[in-house]
């Protein structure tokens, strides 16, 4: 247990500010720029070759130039990578810190030459692994092709003598107007179905707006909070009552940012969703709406939403 608060605490102590590509690079850092603020994306194939999981890289200039933020995202298999390089100058050399989601982490030295990028250092596991160590070395290299292709090769000797592991070739994924237009498009659909559909009460348009999971997460104006996909059918009951009837629904100022990975979308907007209970006004009017939503096999849908209102 200290020794995962001590690592922890050895990330924080690179998390600052990231400013962005504008900043200048430390010289030393220099030779590792060909990877540097881009959206790289691969596919790791399973050993049997039946699957192939997305793999999303990025590396961002950060703290006036002087480190590296490393990220590695598989959506697929759940994971997620954060590191840092900076320049070690007892060592002379560009160190690196990097830490999975497992608990899993990696640490080493980073050199440049003859068209690659190699890490180089120990991987260390919560746990041993059966039949391998919990502690080996490991040699990561990212063999640049081009400005928008790369390779990256994994060596290690877990289990004894080294090996090859993952051979995933990577393509920069290059800012496209047009399909980030289609993107917002369907984001935008997805958001109004969350209260369109109540129009006709397409309950299939509803309930294929939202996550089908567990996480699944509403909070009301009230206290109310909603919590996984089988509460909101649970809860939809209600609006099947004759008595509850649609009048009308605006979406005003809606502000959509989009991540670099391009599946994950977050929202804001001002909504008016006009309807009668019994005759009776039953209104949301200037009601303030947040949300997250995340692509999942191609379909847009809506993962937590938070509604408040101002005077409130």
């Amino acid at each position: 247990m200290k020794k995962h608060v001590f690592l922890l605490a050895l990330v924080c102590l690179f998390v600052t500010q990231i400013n962005g590509a504008g900043e200048d690079l430390d010289p030393s850092l220099i030779p590792l720029k060909p990877l540097l603020d881009k959206t790289w994306e691969g596919f790791l194939k399973a050993p049997d070759g039946s699957a192939e999981f997305r793999v999303i890289r990025e590396f961002e200039v950060m703290d006036g130039g002087k480190v590296i933020r490393m990220t590695k995202v598989n959506r697929d298999l759940n994971g997620f990578g954060e590191g840092f390089i900076h320049w070690d100058d007892i060592e002379q050399k560009a160190a690196f810190f990097f830490i999975e989601k497992s608990g899993a982490f990696l640490k080493g030295f980073v050199t440049a030459g003859n068209g690659a990028i190699t890490f180089e250092g120990q991987m260390t596991w919560p746990k041993a692994m059966p039949q391998g160590k919990q502690t080996y070395d490991f040699k990561n290299t990212f063999e640049v092709k081009s400005e928008t292709e790369m390779v990256d090769s994994w060596f290690h000797n877990a289990f004894g003598p080294w090996r090859p592991g993952h051979r995933i070739p990577f393509t920069c994924r290059q800012d496209n107007p047009d399909k980030k237009a289609e993107e917002i498009a369907a984001i935008t659909k997805t958001i109004d179905s969350c209260i369109g559909w109540f129009k006709d009460k397409d309950f299939d348009r509803f309930f294929g707006a939202v996550v089908n999971d567990p996480k699944y997460i509403s909070i009301l104006p009230s206290d109310r909070i909603i919590r996984g996909y089988d509460q909101v059918r649970k809860n939809s009951v209600i609006y099947k009552d004759p008595e509850f009837k649609y009048v009308r629904h605006e979406i005003r100022n809606l502000t959509i940012n989009l991540s670099q990975s391009g599946d994950t979308a977050w929202f804001f907007c001002n909504l008016d969703d006009i309807n009668t209970w019994k005759g009776e006004p039953a209104n949301w009017e200037n009601a303030r709406w947040t949300g997250v939503l995340e692509k999942i096999d191609g379909k847009w849908v809506l993962v937590q939403q938070h509604f408040s209102f101002p005077e409130r």
